[in-house]
């Protein structure tokens, strides 16, 4: 990740005892648990927007922190998400509030301290810190933020977000990570199935036909085809009459009107989103989060209610099929771990890794599993180091 310079203080004084106060130039982050470490890692993330953001929305600063707020767990996020929102958020793990002009983001999926100070944040609190942080941004820097249309709301806090987190030059990039991976995966399954919505309906915000992660798929494709296509420089210019209220009242209205305007009309911005599309190439199949990169290699974490299931997206090939690498196994669940490989549309295999002390070859066929090999071992459990040859 690009090196950004920013200062931290913990401020004990100030905080209520459990908390952990990070600041730095731009933000300030109150981790809502004793883990200074958290603090200062959500810090890192939201300092790390702020050079889109900023550019984006035309600010140099606002003579004072920004406020960022991280929660422990889900039931400590919903507890202070109810207080402001009244529930509106409660599902998310996510938001920020136009009434406080501040971000509250739960940590997610769920991970031990010792897995916080190995591993870091998981990658999706990370994005969502950065996301919710642009927000935060726009509303100071703008004064008609509240009727921004979702496109572009939404839009510039996920791709500035993702350029900030996800876009990471020591990293895999955005095809190769999984959490953009799917991203792409959902917009090219709309534009398999004759779903992917037109540009006009995208502008005007007639895409309710599409779930919320669709709908977050679209906003980012398109988004990232106007800031990283040919077209950059034009929109720029048009955000900047948004930013700066220089578009009267209806700003959806406004922005259909000029894009169709300067940048050629809405058909050929039509045909220049279905090749965008088009042209993604992701390699992961991410089905159930998540599956992170670290600068210590590949990490996963799983929700308490799910397993995390990820596919690479390129065909494994015909057997035998060899695998070589460390796993480690971290979690104290009691539940199995599967390394799953060699997907077919009948079926596939997995190696599993049991609370019983058992490593299994598994074969699935339509649901089903059959045990094909076992063997009896302690290095399945928590903290063992298996090398896989």
């Amino acid at each position: 990740m690009r090196s950004i310079a920013f200062v931290v203080l913990l401020l004990a004084a100030s905080a209520v005892a459990q908390d952990s106060v990070a600041e730095g130039r731009r933000f300030r982050v109150t981790a809502h648990f004793p883990d200074r470490a958290a603090a200062r890692l959500a810090l890192r993330d939201v300092e790390a927007v702020w050079s889109e953001a900023s550019s984006f929305f035309g600010t140099k600063g606002f003579g004072k922190r920004l406020e960022v707020h991280l929660y422990r767990n889900m039931s400590n996020y919903a507890a202070a998400e109810r207080q402001i929102t009244g529930g509106q958020f409660r599902n998310s793990g996510a938001f920020s509030a136009y009434s406080t002009r501040a971000a509250y983001v739960a940590l997610q999926p769920g991970c031990g301290a010792g897995e916080l100070r190995e591993f870091g944040l998981p990658m999706l609190t990370r994005v969502q810190l950065a996301h919710e942080a642009c927000h935060v941004v726009s509303y100071h820097a703008t004064e008609n933020y509240r009727a921004h249309p979702s496109w572009y709301g939404e839009g510039i806090a996920m791709w500035a977000s993702i350029k900030a987190i996800v876009a990471d030059e020591d990293g895999p990039g955005p095809e190769g990570d999984p959490y953009t991976a799917r991203l792409m995966r959902q917009a090219a399954g709309l534009h398999e199935a004759g779903r992917l919505p037109r540009v006009r309906d995208i502008l005007r915000g007639a895409i309710g036909n599409l779930g919320t992660y669709e709908r977050y798929a679209v906003w980012w494709a398109f988004f990232r085809m106007l800031m990283e296509g040919p077209d950059r420089r034009a929109f720029l210019e048009i955000a900047e009459e948004v930013n700066r209220g220089r578009c009267g009242p209806n700003v959806r209205q406004f922005l259909v009107r000029r894009l169709d305007e300067k940048l050629g009309g809405l058909d050929r911005l039509d045909k220049e989103f279905l090749a965008s599309v088009e042209r993604q190439r992701p390699a992961w199949d991410e089905q159930l989060r998540s599956l992170e990169w670290t600068e210590r290699g590949w990490i996963q974490r799983a929700f308490a209610t799910s397993q995390a299931v990820v596919w690479r997206t390129a065909d494994a090939g015909p057997a035998p099929y060899v695998f070589e690498g460390d796993v480690t196994l971290l979690s104290g669940r009691r539940a199995p771990v599967r390394l799953l490989f060699a997907r077919r549309d009948q079926g596939h295999f997995a190696l599993e890794f049991a609370p019983d002390d058992a490593v299994r070859l598994l074969r699935y066929d339509g649901g089903r599993s059959k045990v094909l090999a076992e063997k009896r071992t302690a290095l399945c459990r928590t903290g063992s180091r298996l090398s896989l040859i």
